[in-house]
């Protein structure tokens, strides 16, 4: 249990009404989704290059390619032994090569084999939460009562429909007016620098701006 107002435990992890937790959505829901991926970043295929180059010989006698590291190609014997993970929108790397979400991009994603999971965006929307297989996360075009990161407007096509594509721009505008006003709040209390909330102001524009193409 928690002595938090407005809180669910939702199979382990909290989540908040007005808090844009995780949003999930179908491959197949959004008419450009599928083409992000090739912009995207094919993450099974950097993992499983790092394993290569670590140990050649290794790597192509477990996967049974009868070839020397002499020989062999990866770019061009490269198969997916299974689905590919792809990152989607924007996305950056630490010191140790490790990819986090670009809080200042568009959006950020991660796609699998039947799901996306969008994890960062200057989209929302309410939804209901998702079944136990994402936990914390909600069910995009599910109408609930739950802000999640959804995305973009500019990936749904022609078929989104009118009442959902004005529910979008609504909670978007909503909600880019809070983080604005807390930005600003921080701001002038000298806990954001400037050069932040400079940053933020030009995100919030430019979001309202796509909202009413």
């Amino acid at each position: 249990m928690t002595d938090k107002p407005n809180v669910t435990n939702h199979y382990g992890v909290y989540v908040a009404p007005d808090v844009p937790t995780t949003g999930v959505v179908h491959n197949n829901a959004a008419e450009w989704l599928s083409d992000e991926m090739y912009d995207g970043i094919n993450l099974t295929y950097e993992e499983a290059l790092a394993e290569y180059e670590a140990d050649p010989q290794a790597w192509l006698d477990e996967y049974g390619f009868d070839e020397t590291p002499e020989t062999f190609r990866f770019d061009e014997s490269w198969e997916s032994f299974g689905n590919e993970t792809y990152l989607l929108g924007g996305w950056t790397q630490d010191e140790n090569g490790q990819y986090e979400p670009d809080t200042t991009s568009e959006y950020s994603a991660v796609s699998g084999e039947t799901y996306t999971q969008v994890i960062h965006s200057q989209y929302v929307e309410r939804c209901a939460l998702c079944s136990p297989c994402y936990p914390g996360q909600a069910s995009i075009g599910d109408n609930g009562d739950y802000l999640a990161y959804t995305l973009p407007l500019s990936l749904w096509g022609d078929g989104l429909e009118p009442e959902r594509k004005a529910h979008i721009r609504l909670q978007t505008a909503l909600y880019q007016g809070t983080r604005l006003h807390e930005v600003t709040r921080r701001f002038l209390k000298r806990q954001e620098p400037v050069r932040y909330l400079k940053s933020v102001l030009a995100q919030v524009k430019t979001t309202l701006e796509s909202l009413s193409e």
